[in-house]
């Protein structure tokens, strides 16, 4: 019978020491092999497994009458206990289901639970990772709280604006039409234009917007353009507005005359200082002198009547050039040389004095008669 276990052949004769052979040369197996394996096939029979040349085979029940067999481990029914995380396994024998598992070093594997809708796992570095509620939903946007808008979707041609509560959905102002700009208020923002008004027109453009005020006159409201000391002086232009500094600079509202009669109108005319003295009052205090003038009732003959403005107060004479009258002439707006106002010595101050001095009274003939002094003064 095959397979069965005999004696080896011992020739015509079996020896007690053949038979009690204890080095496996006095018993074979019909037909055995290298890597046999020896099993009771009954109470009466033993056979040998051959070997399997398969890798990774273990012996099994798995043959007839439960007989050993080679196959490989069956996972679901040949394996008891629970294979360590240093084998390779989990180390757990249940795990939460829908959860991530997280590691725990060489200790058995956990579940975290299952995530909400809308959570994803985040870590700090150092300890577990742990849930975080990130998201609306697991299709939804990521909410303003973890740096997203809370929005699925915003309108073309917006600007993005905050809610109250500083977490709500971020939402779009649109802003799509000429001229429109986001304008703060207390219940937030909103998208508006400009409006024009009285003297002030107003043009929206693709991104642009022009303000332009109306020119003003005595019936519309608008931009005015400051007159001019000349055009002050004018007096006539209703477009453009006056400025004290126009006002002041001007010749006719702004220069303040004061008149002197230094000699009668029949009497003649005296040479020497101090023929007329003009007290200098709070209304021209600052002022400086910038035009003066000197008219005589009748002429003389022979010579020049020649005048000069001193300021007393300051000991200074205030013309570089004096106020002259030529000979046989009435005015001096007529003389050859022009008066000349010292540029460094024309300002006055309240209670100043200034002097009139006659230097020459046009008569080496005849005398000059009756001299009218007027001085123009101004703010600088």
């Amino acid at each position: 019978m095959a397979n069965e276990f005999k004696h080896k052949d011992p020739g015509s004769t079996l020896t007690q020491d053949e038979y009690i052979a204890s080095d496996g040369t006095g018993h074979v197996f019909d037909s055995q092999a290298q890597g046999d394996i020896m099993y009771a096939d009954s109470a009466t029979v033993l056979k040998n497994l051959a070997k399997d040349a398969n890798d990774s085979r273990v012996l099994t029940n798995t043959g007839t009458n439960n007989n050993p067999a080679w196959a490989q481990v069956t996972l679901t029914t040949g394996v008891t206990g629970t294979l360590p995380v240093g084998n390779g396994g989990s180390g757990a024998t249940s795990l939460t289901d829908g959860g991530i598992l997280l590691g725990s070093g060489t200790a058995a594997v956990t579940a975290m639970s299952v995530l909400a809708d809308g959570e994803i796992v985040v870590g700090d570095g150092s300890t577990d990772p742990v849930a975080l509620a990130a998201f609306s939903s697991s299709t939804g946007a990521l909410k303003v709280a973890n740096g997203g808008t809370g929005a699925a979707s915003l309108d073309d041609k917006a600007v993005l604006i905050t809610q109250d509560s500083g977490t709500d959905t971020v939402a779009a102002a649109v802003m799509d039409a000429n001229g429109e700009l986001l304008i703060g208020g207390t219940s937030g923002p909103a998208v508006a234009t400009l409006t024009a008004g009285a003297g002030i027109d107003i043009t929206n453009g693709d991104g642009t917007i022009e303000i332009i005020g109306e020119t003003a006159s005595d019936t519309n409201p608008g931009i005015v353009e400051l007159a001019t000391a000349a055009e002050t002086t004018t007096g006539t232009d209703t477009g453009r507005a006056v400025t004290p500094d126009g006002l002041a600079g001007s010749v006719v509202f702004g220069t303040r005359y004061v008149q002197m009669v230094v000699a009668d109108f029949t009497a003649d005319i005296a040479e020497g200082n101090g023929k007329f003295y003009l007290h200098i009052p709070a209304g021209l205090n600052g002022m400086d002198l910038v035009e003066v003038h000197a008219k005589v009732i009748t002429v003389g003959s022979g010579s020049t009547v020649d005048v000069q403005i001193h300021n007393l107060t300051d000991g200074s004479d205030m013309l570089s050039t004096s106020l002259t009258i030529d000979n046989g002439e009435l005015d001096s707006k007529d003389a050859g040389t022009a008066a000349v106002i010292n540029g460094s010595e024309d300002d006055v101050v309240t209670n100043d004095v200034l002097r009139i001095d006659v230097d020459g009274n046009g008569g080496d003939t005849t005398v000059a008669k009756g001299l009218i002094v007027t001085l123009g003064f101004r703010l600088p």
